[in-house]
């Protein structure tokens, strides 16, 4: 290990410094054929377990459901939350985002009935119906799996 010579008032002394590992940066290089092995076929879903408030009683809930990625059309339907305006000029701009409907539809979009990926909800309005704090937990599931905030999962 290298060393590195500090000088101090009363002595010198030798202090080993460490060697530090090369990080590599920048985009992952894959085949096509590894592309679409990852990211081309429907990803299966994965088992994740949730907790809730039974309201009538205040009993704890726990329970497993299936969570997949979500899907080109999944994000589609997620995009109709966003509401734009056009102007005289045929020019689009963003004027709101129904964040109810978005979270609904992230839900019904990501929550499976199986681990084949069959969707448990027909759509957002079957999830509107839910009780709040079972569709809270779902949401929760969801977005561990498809990360919708958009947060780091890597420890800063």
């Amino acid at each position: 290990m290298p060393t590195k010579k500090l000088q101090n008032d009363a002595a010198s002394q030798s202090v080993a410094e460490p060697e530090v590992a090369e990080v590599k940066t920048g985009p992952r290089k894959l085949s096509l054929s590894e592309v679409m092995s990852n990211f081309g076929a429907p990803a299966k879903p994965v088992l994740k377990t949730i907790t809730f408030t039974d309201k009538t009683d205040d009993s704890e809930v726990t329970s497993e459901v299936w969570v997949k990625r979500l899907s080109f059309e999944g994000s589609q339907k997620i995009a109709q939350a966003y509401q734009f305006e056009s102007d005289e000029d045929g020019k689009s701009a963003l004027t709101g985002v129904d964040g109810a409907l978005m979270q609904r539809e992230r839900i019904a979009q990501t929550i499976c009935a199986d681990q084949d990926g069959v969707l448990l909800f027909k759509g957002e309005h079957e999830v509107s119906e839910l009780d709040d704090g079972f569709a809270r937990a779902l949401y929760v599931v969801s977005d561990e799996v498809n990360n919708f905030s958009g947060k780091s999962k890597t420890a800063s």
